[in-house]
């Protein structure tokens, strides 16, 4: 139990890390009161371009690079049965850190992000796999929500597959609690995008582009 606890800790501990509030600090704006108001790289794009973009989308993912590496260091020894279960601890804690920052008065971003660098750290392919899945989607439809929730369900689907197959190499119940866990990250994306499955469901949602320009002339059409 501690192991489990320790390791969550490690990841909320990294998570607290908010990329593109720190990059609106350096340059002289808060993100969280542009655009949609979200601390996260859909907004950063739509809103200020892809450079700034693409440093948030690089510090999100790799906050939860290091909270599962430093974990997989830690626990490699003391607890090699159950090791993929403790980095997924350490993922939903990166996550959980992101989105609740407890600092923020537990107001972040939705871990899109962050859940890829959990993913990619667990399993390269998987993350690999998961990219594929997202901008396939991206480029003809250009709604980033339905890429992510789309690359999360993926993901979920790929734990199943992956510990039933044993490529885990942890015993059953270690299994299905690693199962549930990436249930819980797939049902909070979820739950984080609601206002757009919202938006969704009344053809309402923005459509991203990776170009500012193009973001810009969609808001004005919008208007």
């Amino acid at each position: 139990m501690w192991y489990r606890l320790i390791s969550l800790l490690i990841g909320y501990g990294f998570g607290l890390f908010q990329t593109a509030i720190v990059i609106g600090k350096i340059q002289g704006f808060d993100i969280r009161k542009e655009g949609s108001g979200n601390a996260g790289t859909t907004n950063m794009l739509r809103t200020k371009g892809a450079k700034d973009a693409l440093l948030t989308l690089i510090g999100d993912f790799m906050k939860a690079v290091c909270a599962v590496l430093i974990v997989q260091a830690v626990f490699a020894h003391r607890a090699p049965q159950m090791l993929v279960l403790l980095k997924m601890y350490a993922g939903v804690g990166a996550v959980l850190g992101h989105d609740f920052p407890f600092y923020l008065h537990f107001k972040g971003g939705k871990g899109v992000a962050t859940t890829a660098g959990v993913i990619a750290a667990i399993s390269p392919l998987a993350g690999i796999l998961c990219i594929v899945v997202f901008f396939a989607l991206f480029f003809p439809l250009h709604l980033v929500s339905v890429c992510s929730l789309s690359a999360y369900s993926f993901f979920f689907l790929q734990v199943l597959v992956l510990g039933a197959i044993g490529r885990f190499h942890m015993t059953v119940p270690y299994v299905i609690e690693t199962d549930v866990l990436a249930a819980v990250l797939t049902g909070l994306c979820f739950w984080q995008h609601r206002s757009n499955l919202r938006r969704l469901m009344r053809g309402e949602e923005k459509k991203v582009y990776l170009h500012r320009s193009l973001n810009e002339e969609v808001q004005k059409g919008q208007r």
